[in-house]
């Protein structure tokens, strides 16, 4: 009886395999690379500012992320079309800022690598990063507009007696440290870097991170040429 269940399970093994093989086989192949290699454009959706990952510039957008999407297609061979979206951050479901897969085939914008964006998007990471609190307790100003932040999660790491305020944009984030309406600022370290040139305000690592550039699920090939192209451009994905 033995020598008959291993062998029963050897064929259904045998038989499972051969079946998923004839099942790939039915399935069209992933085109998308040589979609976009055709079109010679490779399109990039971004928020309208996030500092300092996108900046208005004069000539289109500018800032650390639109200079790693133009780094990225030249190494693809491809220009880069930047598709605004001027929705992004307003609600909780990103399907409501107006993000659609036919809109572009990059996604840059202050993206963190967390389980949230991985529901959603294939992500590469391209940078390790960290959040941080710039000045300290016990008022924090709390600036963390990036998709996948655990916001609940760093707040809650300040302890209970911080005083959290939320500015509505980076720029009264900045008027509150300076003036010291706030005695500290929660963010990531990139605006932190941006804020703090002279090293002012002492700085505490509350957790590390990674940035992440995204792609729509299932578009296979041409995740595998970005992360070529991160390679080739010395901007490799972190291990």
């Amino acid at each position: 009886m033995k020598g008959f269940s291993r062998n029963r399970s050897s064929l259904i093994v045998l038989v499972s395999g051969i079946l998923l093989l004839l099942l790939a086989r039915q399935l069209p192949p992933d085109m998308s690379f040589a979609q976009v290699h055709q079109a010679g454009v490779l399109r990039v959706c971004h928020p309208a500012q996030l500092e300092p990952f996108f900046l208005r510039g004069t000539e289109g957008p500018e800032g650390s992320e639109a200079t790693l999407a133009r780094k990225i297609g030249q190494a693809l061979g491809l220009s880069v079309q930047f598709e605004l979206q001027s929705g992004w951050g307003q609600g909780v479901d990103p399907v409501d800022w107006g993000l659609r897969p036919g809109s572009c085939d990059l996604i840059l914008g202050g993206i963190i690598y967390s389980l949230e964006t991985r529901r959603l998007l294939s992500l590469l990471p391209y940078q390790d990063s960290a959040w941080v609190l710039l000045g300290k307790t016990p008022k924090v100003a709390v600036w963390l507009p990036f998709w996948g932040a655990p916001v609940d999660l760093l707040t809650e790491g300040l302890g209970p007696k911080a005083e959290l305020v939320y500015p509505e944009s980076l720029e009264e984030a900045r008027r509150w440290l300076e003036r010291g309406e706030v005695t500290g600022l929660l963010t990531l370290s990139e605006v932190a870097n941006r804020l703090d040139v002279e090293g002012r305000w002492e700085r505490q690592t509350i957790a590390p991170t990674q940035m992440a550039l995204g792609l729509w699920k299932g578009r296979s090939t041409l995740k595998r040429a970005v992360e070529k192209a991160l390679a080739k451009a010395s901007l490799g994905p972190a291990p």
